[in-house]
């Protein structure tokens, strides 16, 4: 089966702007994707000032402490420090130590 030049064209007429729309959203996608990792470290980052700012409130702190297992991303790292707490915090509340135990077992689920 042969095709004019003029069905060529139409077809062509077709394809390239679908596969220019293609591209555009497959790009759009990827920066989404991208400011989004950005910005669950930002707030992961807060997370773990929060959770190091002694002078925040003791529950404050706890609560900081729950919010890391909401980062599968960083559960290496969040793990490293729940595992070790006295390192970052020599002279921690119990409350705290409770609270690093709980969210270190909650993310080795």
């Amino acid at each position: 089966m042969t095709y004019t030049w003029d069905q060529v064209v139409a077809w062509l007429g077709l394809v390239v702007p679908l596969s220019a729309l293609a591209w555009s959203g497959w790009q759009w996608a990827g920066i989404q994707k991208q400011q989004q990792r950005e910005k669950n470290f930002e707030h992961f980052f807060k997370t773990i000032a929060r959770v190091h700012n002694s002078d925040e409130s003791l529950l404050a702190q706890k609560a900081a402490i729950f919010e890391l297992r909401n980062y599968p991303d960083y559960r290496a790292v969040v793990r490293r420090i729940c595992e070790n707490p006295e390192v970052f915090f020599p002279a921690m509340p119990e409350a705290l130590s409770v609270e690093f135990r709980e969210t270190l077992r909650a993310i080795n689920r």
